[in-house]
């Protein structure tokens, strides 16, 4: 009995002390228990916030956000995508500070550091733009966005070489992007070497055929490059991805058949062209100088009234309207249009031309004189101006001259282009 009540204190005793609360290792364990809660926690909120981010719900997509950084305190593409957020809603300052913050929670956030550029570019601090862009890089070189960032900005700034020098050590990791070729293509263009545009947006094409953006950059550095044929091609291939008849369609690829010569092709181009767009000035002038080099008085009348009626002001109605009369031999009344035309545009040469050489065919060398030293006081080196002035003499009367002269005034595929470009 002795032995028993000695040993009841030292169990209660024993007993007691187990009751003193969770060891360190357990209060350990629950923490990281806790922890993991919070971020599966968190990490639900954010995959609701990225949803309602992609679906435009700005307002609760910050709202899961922020609970879910609550949550989880530490994770950088939650501070991500809070700056995209803000970023979207036009709230630049804090957005950036959202940017600012996941490089600090991780420096090597290529998201960060990219975004963060957008900032500052909207701010137009592009070099620091600059920097970001080529940190993202830098940290995430399987990202061509951050490439064409960095190489866009360098444009910006007016770095064209330097923006080349980033972007083609890269074509051969990025060969199966279009935009990598052509923004390279842009470069080109805007270097002034139009075949090796042409020859990047064709290669951006071939990897975007259903890009309309892409056909409109091939066929300017085609036309500028000299490839009409090629132009001609892409521009019905456009014409294909048009819903409805586009004029700035229409009309290219009318130009571009009256530049290569085709010129019934190109009034037919034309004729339709004015038929969907009554309105059009621009396309009634250029069927008017095609319908002169098919010999289509008709057609020429008709354009010139019709040209009369949309601008009275402008010179070209009466301009044509002359050279409609003069082909009908009806001298005094081509006089009459043509010395109209130049009192509309006192510095246009065409007409002022076109004017010296009826009176030269009517027999009013002075007349026509007077007109040509006009001519040459606008332009001293006027090669038909300073070959027709050679030619008038006051007593007899000089023949008709000959219709190539016609054609070298008028100038240009489509029959009539000086002074309008």
């Amino acid at each position: 009995m002795r032995s028993a009540s000695i040993l009841l204190p030292l169990l209660l005793a024993a007993t007691l002390s187990g009751c003193g609360g969770p060891s360190p290792k357990s209060l350990e364990n629950r923490s990281a228990a806790n922890a993991r809660m919070n971020l599966v926690n968190s990490r639900v909120a954010f995959d609701q916030a990225q949803q309602a981010f992609l679906a435009g719900q700005f307002d609760r997509a910050l709202r899961e956000i922020s609970n879910a950084i609550s949550r989880s305190p530490n994770q950088a593409d939650y501070e991500v995508l809070r700056g995209r957020i803000l970023l979207e809603t036009h709230r630049l300052q804090a957005a950036v500070e959202a940017f600012d913050l996941a490089l600090e929670i991780d420096p090597a956030s290529a998201e960060a550091h990219y975004y963060r550029g957008i900032v500052k570019q909207r701010w137009s601090r592009h070099d620091r733009a600059l920097d970001a862009y080529a940190d993202a890089f830098r940290n995430d070189p399987t990202r061509v966005q951050f490439l064409l960032a960095a190489a866009e900005t360098e444009v910006t700034l007016g770095r064209l070489e330097a923006a080349e020098a980033m972007l083609l050590p890269q074509v051969p990791v990025f060969e199966n992007h279009a935009a990598i070729h052509q923004l390279l293509g842009q470069i080109a263009m805007m270097r002034g070497d139009h075949r090796a545009a042409a020859q990047r947006f064709r290669r951006a094409q071939l990897l975007a055929p259903e890009d309309r953006m892409l056909l409109e950059e091939l066929c300017r550095a085609q036309q500028h490059a000299g490839d009409l044929s090629g132009a001609l091609a892409t521009v019905r291939r456009l014409q294909t991805l048009e819903p409805t008849p586009c004029r700035d369609l229409l009309r290219l690829e009318a130009r571009c058949l009256a530049t290569l010569s085709r010129y019934a092709e190109a009034r037919s181009a034309y004729i339709e062209l004015v038929r969907v767009f009554p309105e059009d000035l621009d396309s009634w002038i250029e069927l008017a100088g095609v319908a002169h080099r098919l010999g289509d008085r008709r057609r020429l009348e008709q354009c010139a009234g019709r040209i009369i009626m949309l601008a009275p002001d402008r010179w070209e109605g009466p301009f044509f309207r002359g050279l409609a009369e003069r082909a009908e031999g009806r001298g005094e009344e081509a006089i009459r249009e043509l010395r109209r035309a130049t009192e509309l545009a006192p510095t246009e040469i065409p007409p002022r031309l076109l004017l010296a050489m009826e009176y030269q065919r009517s027999g009013r060398d002075h007349d026509a004189f007077t007109v040509l030293a006009g001519v040459l006081r606008l332009d001293p080196d006027h090669p038909v101006a300073r070959r027709l002035i050679a030619q008038v003499d006051p007593s007899p009367v000089l023949p008709s001259p000959p219709a190539a002269a016609t054609r070298v005034i008028l100038g240009g595929s489509t029959g009539f282009t000086s002074g309008l470009d």
